[in-house]
């Protein structure tokens, strides 16, 4: 039996791929809430301006690096819809092309505009960040949805891998949220909610990672199943339990939920944030890594 990475080779390049974008894509949705909400000073909108750009371009150049001829992809793109065989309704990968250029360009418009006056100030806007929030929220599921429908990896094939990347993906974008309001000095004024809000999207990701695994062993195939071990009692087991579970979500879960109430240092908020977003990358790798071909079976 041969995993994905003897196959495939999708590895840490991948993981981070998928990593960037859900964590990008939902901390346009944390930056949406902020200017319905209010609470976005010129300061803080530049600083996500900046975050969401180099996070969303960073995630693109990883997945198109990917490619077996990545330095075509543009000319094969135009050919593809002069000829009219561009694959938008039948590939995820070309889907995934399209949203992530989308909220590049996106991302380039809102930091442009946090710097320029004039027409473009109406890019601050709560319509404009509603519109980044909808193709962050697709984005960080299109990553989900091309996982889950990956042909020969059972592990995958499941609609609750999408609805993970969207829970791991919404904590890394807390987790990175708590890191910028540091930045900027401002921890005191927002960290409290962000970090109660924070604490309840790891108790949702542990729901669904958890339903997750219970679907692998309930009713999937042997190849699932397989990997499902790998990644719980396997050589990927110390990442899944101490990387991933103990201080990926449940060691952050509990600080942030205390810190909401007793409010204590800085300097403590930005290591729970750094274990949160250190978890969903080491999460993304242990899905992939762990995932098997189905077995043929003879009889």
């Amino acid at each position: 039996m041969f995993t994905q990475l003897q196959m495939v080779g999708w590895s840490w390049d991948i993981a981070a791929f998928l990593w960037l974008a859900g964590m990008t894509g939902m901390a346009a949705a944390v930056y949406a809430v902020l200017v319905h909400s209010g609470h976005i000073s010129d300061g803080r909108r530049k600083v996500y301006s900046w975050t969401l750009f180099v996070g969303i371009v960073a995630a693109l150049v990883l997945v198109v690096s990917d490619l077996s001829r990545p330095y075509n992809l543009m000319n094969a793109m135009i050919l593809s819809l002069e000829q009219g065989t561009f694959g938008l309704g039948r590939s995820w990968m070309a889907i995934g092309i399209v949203l992530l250029s989308l909220m590049a360009l996106m991302a380039l418009l809102l930091l442009v505009s946090s710097y320029a006056g004039g027409a473009l100030a109406a890019l601050r806007g709560r319509a404009y960040s509603y519109a980044l929030m909808a193709v962050g929220i697709l984005v960080t599921m299109y990553s989900g949805f091309l996982l889950a429908a990956a042909p020969g990896q059972p592990f995958w094939n499941t609609p609750l891998l999408p609805l993970l990347w969207l829970a791991s993906g919404t904590t890394a974008a807390f987790g990175l949220s708590e890191l910028l309001l540091f930045w900027t000095g401002e921890e005191k004024e927002l960290s409290a909610g962000i970090s109660l809000y924070g604490a309840f999207a790891e108790f949702v990701e542990l729901l669904v990672l958890s339903a997750y695994l219970y679907m692998t062993f309930a009713v999937m195939g042997v190849g699932a199943h397989i990997a499902a071990q790998q990644m719980l009692f396997g050589p990927l087991s110390y990442i899944t339990w101490i990387g991933v579970l103990a201080l990926g979500i449940i060691v952050p879960m509990i600080s942030e939920f205390l810190f909401a109430r007793y409010r204590y240092s800085g300097y403590a908020l930005v290591v729970i944030a750094v274990l949160v977003i250190a978890g969903a990358l080491l999460l993304r790798y242990a899905i992939l890594a762990s995932s098997v071909l189905e077995p043929i079976s003879l009889i």
